[in-house]
C-alpha cells in the first residue's frame, strides 16, 4: 500500500447548509488534527483507534473551546490515515473546521473523488474522479441516479471511442455527449420558476402545495403578498426554486405598485414563467383582465387554479381563454389536483427528456473540453490521445 505524504480534505456533502455535513480527511496530518482538535467523549488515544470505528467527540479550538459535537468515523489508521467528521451542517461550523485543517497544512480537495466506505464509489480513473467530484452538488435522488448511470455509460462509450478506427465513427460516438453538455447544470443549479398572476389567484397556496410546506402567507384579501418569496423544491427530478410574487394589476397604492414592479422583474429573470389565474366563476373576470393587460408575458405554462370551484366538467373547454401558446393545466392548490402535472410540465421546460431516461453527458467543464478536443482532432491518433486522457488511472 502506498504511503500518503500529502494530507487533504474534501466535503462528502454539498456546500449549502444542511442537518449534517461530512468532511473526509486523508494523510499523515490526520493524527495531528485528532490529537489537537478532537476530544473524544469516551477517553481514547490515537493508539486506541481502529478501522471502521465510530466515536463521538467534540471538535475544539486550540484553546479547548468546543466548536461542535461530532461523530468521528475512522476508515483507516497509520500510515494511511483516513477519517470522516460528521458535524452539524451549519456553514459556520464547516468553515471553522476548514480553517483548522488549513492551519495544520491540509490541502482542500473539494474537486477530488467522493469516496464511500465500502469502496463502491472509489475513483479508479480520471473520468471517475470527475464524475464523483460533482456528486455533492446533486440535490435530487433522480439526479444522483442519473450521475451514477452516466459514470458507467461514459466509461463504456469512451472505451468504444478509444478503439474506433475512423474519425467519423469516433465522432459519432461522442457527438451526442457534447450535445447534452448543458444537462448537468440543470441537475445541480435550481431553475427559477416564477408564478405570476392577478391578486387572489391562489399563487401562495399553490407554492405551499408544490413544496409541501407553508412557505407563503395565505389570506383571502387580495394583495397579501407584496414581495417575492422563494422556496427550493423539485420538479420531476430537477431542482427548482419556486418563486411566489405579488399579484399584478393596475393600482394607485404605492406599496402594492412596488410589489407589482418587482413581480415584473422576477418574471423577466425567471427560467420558467408560470401564469396562475383563478378559474372559478368569481375569479374569471380578473383572469380575463389580466390576460388583456399583460399579453407580453408569454408564459410557458398557464395554471387554471381553484378548478374545484369551477362550474365546468373536467373535459370541457377551459373556463378562460388566452392567446399565449402555452398549455393550460387545471389545478386546485386546495385539493392537490394537478400538482404532479405542474411539476412534470415545468420539468419539460427545463429539459426535454425525463431525468430517469436522460442520455449521458460530460458532467464537468473539463470533461466537455476533453470531448470537444477529441471531436476536433485532425487524426484518429490524436482523437485516441484525447480520449485516453479521460481513462487514465488516478495517481
Amino acid at each position: 500500500m502506498r504511503f500518503m505524504s500529502v494530507s487533504d480534505w474534501h466535503a462528502l456533502t454539498s456546500a449549502g447548509p444542511a442537518a449534517i455535513g461530512i468532511i473526509r480527511l486523508r494523510g499523515p496530518a490526520v493524527a495531528e488534527f485528532l490529537a489537537r482538535h478532537v476530544l473524544f467523549h469516551s477517553p481514547a488515544t490515537l493508539a486506541d483507534l481502529r478501522p471502521n470505528l465510530l466515536r463521538r467527540g467534540n471538535v475544539v479550538e486550540s484553546s479547548g473551546e468546543t466548536i461542535d459535537d461530532c461523530l468521528i468515523l475512522v476508515e483507516s489508521i497509520a500510515p494511511n490515515w483516513a477519517v470522516q467528521i460528521h458535524h452539524h451542517g451549519s456553514l459556520g461550523v464547516a468553515d471553522r473546521i476548514h480553517d483548522l485543517l488549513d492551519a495544520i497544512g491540509f490541502e482542500a480537495r473539494q474537486s477530488n473523488p467522493v469516496d464511500s466506505i465500502d469502496g463502491s464509489l472509489w475513483a479508479t480513473t480520471a473520468l471517475d474522479a470527475e464524475v464523483l467530484s460533482i456528486l455533492p452538488y446533486f440535490s435530487t435522488a433522480a439526479g444522483m441516479r442519473w450521475l451514477l448511470r452516466t459514470r458507467a455509460a461514459l466509461r463504456t462509450l469512451l472505451e468504444r471511442a478509444a478503439t474506433a478506427t475512423t474519425l467519423d465513427d469516433a465522432r459519432e460516438i461522442i457527438g451526442p455527449l457534447i450535445a447534452n453538455a448543458s444537462l448537468p447544470a440543470k441537475l445541480t443549479t435550481p431553475t427559477r420558476v416564477a408564478l405570476v398572476g392577478p391578486p387572489n389567484a391562489g399563487k401562495s397556496t399553490l407554492i405551499n402545495a408544490l413544496t409541501d410546506r407553508p412557505v407563503s402567507l395565505v389570506a383571502d384579501r387580495p394583495g397579501t403578498t407584496r414581495d417575492w418569496v422563494e422556496a427550493p423544491g423539485e420538479a420531476a427530478g430537477f431542482p427548482v426554486m419556486w418563486i411566489d410574487t405579488a399579484g399584478m394589476r393596475t393600482t394607485t397604492n404605492a406599496v402594492e405598485a412596488a410589489g407589482v414592479e418587482r413581480a415584473r422583474r422576477v418574471a423577466a429573470a425567471s427560467g420558467v414563467l408560470v401564469v396562475v389565474v383563478d378559474a372559478s366563476l368569481a375569479g374569471r373576470p380578473a383572469a380575463q383582465h389580466f390576460f388583456a393587460d399583460y399579453p407580453h408575458l408569454n408564459p410557458q405554462i398557464v395554471i387554471l387554479n381553484k378548478i374545484d370551484l369551477a362550474d365546468s366538467a373536467p373535459q370541457s373547454p377551459p373556463p378562460v381563454t388566452f392567446s399565449w401558446a402555452a398549455p393550460a393545466i387545471r389545478a386546485s392548490a386546495k385539493t392537490g389536483l394537478g400538482m404532479d402535472s405542474i411539476r412534470a410540465y415545468v420539468a419539460r421546460q427545463i429539459w426535454p427528456a425525463a431525468v430517469e431516461s436522460a442520455a449521458p453527458a460530460p458532467i464537468t467543464p473539463r470533461q466537455r473540453r476533453w470531448f470537444e478536443a477529441a471531436a476536433a482532432a485532425p487524426s484518429i491518433a490524436k482523437f485516441h490521445a484525447a480520449i485516453t486522457a479521460c481513462l487514465e488511472p488516478v495517481t
